[in-house]
Formats: structure tokens, sequence, C-alpha cells
């Protein structure tokens, strides 16, 4: 009888995908014509300033740099990948390279449909500050012009 056991167990182990999708479903439009297995890399700047009202001396600036990689995995499925992350102060250097580490360690898979960020399926290991900066990336990415 242990014999069976385990032959289902492996079975089941089996049977689980090894990439999963992001999407619910998927449109299958192609409106921009993203070709599955392509990369798109971009450069992303910014600049995030934060300061106390009624004081102009208390305030601070983080910029961030990166290059940004979508890899078109599927039709309706892609994923965000940060490398060369640098996080710089305004006049001098953060050392944030743990944070920066984690903005890097895990793509970011999420449905892109007509131009649409539908879903998106965060690594496990990521934490909320570095998957919340992932979201903000794909916000600028969105389009939703007709063909």
């Amino acid at each position: 009888m242990r014999p069976v056991i385990l032959l289902v167990v492996a079975a089941t182990a089996v049977a689980v995908p090894l990439e999963r999708t992001c999407s619910r479903q998927c449109t299958g439009s192609s409106k921009f014509s993203y070709r599955p297995g392509t990369v798109y890399s971009y450069d992303y700047r910014t600049r995030s300033e934060t300061s106390m009202q009624g004081t102009m001396q208390d305030k601070a600036a983080l910029i961030m740099d990166a290059q940004v990689d979508l890899h078109v995995l599927g039709a309706c499925d892609f994923a965000l990948e940060l490398r060369n992350v640098r996080l710089t102060e305004e006049g001098g250097t953060a050392d944030q390279t743990d944070f920066q580490r984690s903005l890097e360690q895990m793509p970011l898979k999420f449905s892109f449909q007509d131009g649409r960020v539908v879903d998106v399926c965060p690594s496990e290991g990521d934490s909320p500050r570095v998957i919340n900066i992932k979201k903000g990336i794909l916000s600028l990415i969105q389009n939703s012009m007709n063909k």
C-alpha cells in the first residue's frame, strides 16, 4: 500500500507547472505587437523628495537609476526585471546595498492586455516596498490609446 501512496504524491508533484502564468484570462489582442521571447530594455530614473511643512531645510531627495527589462513571456504574460539599480541621495551617495539587491533579486510577473496592466503576481520573497516601486514603474508603461 505504501508504494501506491508514494506514486500518487510523485504524480502530483510532476503535474505542477514549472512556470506560473499571471494572467487569469487572455484576450489574445496584439494591439501593440509584443513578441514572446523578446526583452524590451529601458533606462529608468526617478527623483523623490520629502520635506517638512514650514521649513526649507528639512528636506531630503533620493534618486533611483535602473535598467528596466520587460520580458514578454506569452501573449498576455510579462515580467519586469530591474538591473543595475543605483540609489543616491541628492548631494551624496545612499548606502542601501541591501535594498538595491532586493529590487534586483526577483522579477515581477504581470498580465498586460491592450495596454493595461490587469494582474500583478509578485514573488513570495519581495517586500511590499519593493513591490510598490515595481508597480510604480509598471504604471508608466500603461497605454490606453486606440490602435
